[in-house]
C-alpha cells in the first residue's frame, strides 16, 4: 500500500476518503461553503498538503455524478499533483452549465476526486522518422465512431 503523508491547514478540511473498498480515487471534499457561477471557474484550496513519494502523482478528476447531473466539472481535469510539490492541494471547478445561474458548494460536499498513479521517468530518443502502422498519422475520429 503506498503511504501519503497528509497535512491539514484548515481545521474545518475534510480529509479525502475512498466511497467503498472498490473505489480507486478518493473523494476531496470543500472546506468552505461557496459558488460557482455560470461559465465561470472558481478555484477552492482543500486545506492540506499532500507528499507524494517519488515516482507517483496525483490526479485531480472531475466526479461523475456532478458533470452528469449539474454540469460542474474540474476544468483542467485530469489536474496534475506532482510529487515534489507541497503546496495546498486544490480543485478548479468550471460550471458548463448555461441553464442555472450559479452552483452552491457547501462545506464538505464532495466536490472532486483524486487517483494516485504510478509514473515513469521516460528517455526521449531522438530519430528521424517513426515507423510505420495501420492507423498511422489518423488523429481525431480516425478509428471511427
Amino acid at each position: 500500500m503506498l503511504n501519503i503523508k497528509i497535512q491539514r491547514i484548515n481545521a474545518e478540511t475534510k480529509l479525502p476518503t475512498k466511497a467503498t473498498s472498490g473505489s480507486n480515487a478518493y473523494d476531496l471534499y470543500s472546506p468552505i461553503d461557496t459558488q460557482v457561477y455560470s461559465g465561470d471557474v472558481t478555484k477552492i484550496g482543500l486545506g492540506f498538503k499532500l507528499a507524494i513519494p517519488a515516482g507517483f502523482v496525483g490526479l485531480v478528476c472531475t466526479r461523475s455524478g456532478k458533470a452528469y447531473s449539474n454540469k460542474i466539472n474540474v476544468i483542467n481535469a485530469p489536474g496534475v499533483v506532482d510529487s515534489d510539490y507541497r503546496g495546498e492541494i486544490g480543485v478548479l471547478l468550471f460550471n458548463e452549465s448555461t441553464e442555472y445561474g450559479k452552483y452552491e458548494v457547501k462545506k464538505h460536499d464532495k466536490i472532486a476526486q483524486i487517483l494516485f498513479v504510478k509514473s515513469e521517468d521516460v528517455e526521449f530518443d531522438e530519430i528521424t522518422s517513426l515507423d510505420n502502422t495501420d492507423r498511422g498519422a489518423g488523429g481525431f475520429g480516425s478509428t471511427g465512431v
